[in-house]
């Protein structure tokens, strides 16, 4: 076991997982490859602040994520 692949959503139960994956890396000397992905409006960049707050759920994953 070289790569292991670990989705993320960042909450406590997740952290569990992101563990054993770390202890199973370590044991079989392999790479630990974490995956989250957030799916965002289509131009959520070029959105002013007050656009961007109307998706409170976008920010507070991208809040997490910066963490």
């Amino acid at each position: 076991m070289k790569s292991i692949l670990v989705p993320t959503d960042f909450f406590a139960c997740a952290h569990f997982a992101l563990d054993a994956a770390a202890q199973l890396a370590t044991r079989f000397d392999g790479t630990l490859h974490v995956l989250h992905q957030l799916e965002l409006p289509n131009g959520w960049e070029e959105m002013t602040l007050p656009e961007q707050a109307q998706y409170p759920e976008a920010l507070q994953q991208i809040k997490i994520n910066k963490s």
